[in-house]
C-alpha cells in the first residue's frame, strides 16, 4: 500500500489553495461561527447553507445570543433547513457553554465532546478548524477519497474502515496546518473525487492505487443494500374544542407536494420527545395498529397517537394548517398513509 507522504499532501494542498470554493465561514477563526457552519452543513449542501448562515449570524452574532434566545426563535431562524434537532442541540449546547464554561468553547476535541449536541465529527471539526488541533476530520467526502487512494477493502460502515481513514487523515496533518489540510481532503471529495469522479483532474491520481489498478468504482466498499429501508415515525390526531381535526399542508416541492396530512414526525429527523416538546403536545392515547405504506425507495411505519395541543399551533415544516370538521376530511387531497391513519383512528368509515 502506498504510504501517506509529504509530497502527496503538498499536492493536495496546492490544489486546494487554487480550487477551493468560497464559504463565508472558511476564513473565520471564531469557534462559535465554525460550530454553526458545521452543524448547518450536516446533511445539507453548501449552497443551501450559505444564506441561512448569513441570516443566523446576523440574528445571533454571538454564542450568548443563541443561549438567551427562546427555542421558538431558534427554530424560526432555522426555518427550511430541516432536521430541527440540530437547532435544538445547538441551542442546548450554547446554554451549556454559557452556564458551565463561562461562555468559552474549549480548544480540545475531548473537551468539546462533553458539550450537549457535539459528537465525534463536530468536535474534530471545531478543534481542527478553529484551534488547529491535529485530529483528522472524517466525513463522507474524505472517506471516499481515502478509500480510493489506498484501496481500503473494509466496508465503509465498519469500525475498522473508520479507524483506518481517520488514521490516514491524521497522519497527513503533520505536513501542514490541520485546519487547512482537513478542509482540503473534504473539498477534494466534494469537487473531484465524487461518486462519479473526475480522475483526470485529480491532483492525486498519480498516487491513487484505485486509479493505477483501474478499480475506482470498487471503492469505497459499500455494505449490501437492504431491499427497502423502513422509516419509523408518529402521526398525531389533534382535535380542538369543536372536535375539528388539525390538518397541515406539505410544501410545494419534495415528496407528496401540496397534499394535506395529519401532523407527523419521522424519528430519524426528530424523535418523538423532541416533537412533543417543540410543538407543546400532550399525548392522550396510542393505537395498537400502525399506519404503513411503501413508496418506491422506502417504507414508512407510523405509530398513531391522540394528542392535545397546549398552545397555538406553530410548525414551519408545513406551509399551512386548517381545523377541519370530521365529515369534511375527504374534501382534502391526502397521502394514502394518512387516509389509513384516519381509518385506524375512526375518523373515516
Amino acid at each position: 500500500m502506498t504510504p501517506m507522504t509529504e509530497t502527496l499532501v503538498h499536492a493536495l494542498f496546492a490544489w486546494f489553495q487554487k480550487e477551493k470554493r468560497f464559504m463565508p465561514w472558511r476564513e473565520e477563526d471564531d469557534p462559535y461561527k465554525i460550530w454553526v457552519s458545521e452543524i448547518m452543513l450536516q446533511q445539507t449542501q453548501v449552497e443551501t447553507v450559505i444564506p441561512y448562515y448569513h441570516r443566523w449570524i446576523k440574528k445571533f452574532p454571538t454564542l450568548n445570543d443563541v443561549a438567551l434566545a427562546s427555542l421558538q426563535d431558534i427554530l424560526k431562524q432555522w426555518e427550511g433547513l430541516g432536521y430541527y434537532t440540530r437547532a435544538k442541540n445547538l441551542h442546548k449546547g450554547a446554554q451549556y457553554v454559557m452556564q458551565e464554561l463561562q461562555g468559552k468553547l474549549p480548544q480540545s476535541r475531548e473537551a468539546l465532546r462533553k458539550i450537549p449536541g457535539i459528537g465525534d465529527y463536530t468536535s474534530a471539526a471545531i478543534a481542527s478548524i478553529a484551534f488547529d488541533e491535529p485530529c483528522g476530520v472524517v466525513d463522507g467526502n474524505t472517506s471516499r477519497v481515502i478509500s480510493r487512494l489506498f484501496r481500503i477493502g473494509d466496508t465503509l460502515t465498519s469500525l475498522r474502515f473508520k479507524k483506518h481513514v481517520a488514521q490516514e487523515v491524521t497522519d497527513s496533518l503533520k505536513w501542514g496546518s490541520p485546519r487547512w489540510i482537513n478542509q482540503a481532503w473534504m473539498e477534494l471529495g466534494a469537487l473531484i473525487c465524487t461518486p462519479n469522479p473526475s480522475c483526470q483532474k485529480c491532483p492525486l491520481h498519480e498516487y491513487c492505487e484505485s486509479w493505477q489498478y483501474n478499480c475506482i468504482s470498487s471503492y469505497p466498499v459499500k455494505p449490501m443494500k437492504k431491499r427497502i429501508p423502513h422509516r419509523k415515525g408518529a402521526i398525531f390526531i389533534i382535535k380542538n374544542a369543536q372536535k375539528e381535526i388539525l390538518l397541515v399542508q406539505r410544501r410545494e416541492t419534495g415528496l407528496l407536494p401540496g397534499l394535506w396530512e395529519l401532523p407527523n414526525t419521522f424519528y430519524d429527523e426528530q424523535p418523538l420527545s423532541d416533537f412533543i416538546m417543540v410543538n407543546d403536545l400532550t399525548l392522550d392515547r396510542s393505537y395498537v395498529n400502525k399506519a404503513e405504506h411503501t413508496y418506491s425507495h422506502f417504507k414508512v411505519i407510523y405509530e398513531l397517537f391522540d394528542a392535545t395541543l397546549q398552545s397555538n399551533w406553530w410548525n414551519d415544516y408545513w406551509i399551512s394548517f386548517q381545523w377541519v370538521p370530521q365529515n369534511e376530511l375527504t374534501a382534502y387531497p391526502r397521502p394514502k398513509v394518512h387516509i389509513k391513519a384516519m381509518k385506524i383512528a375512526g375518523l373515516l368509515s
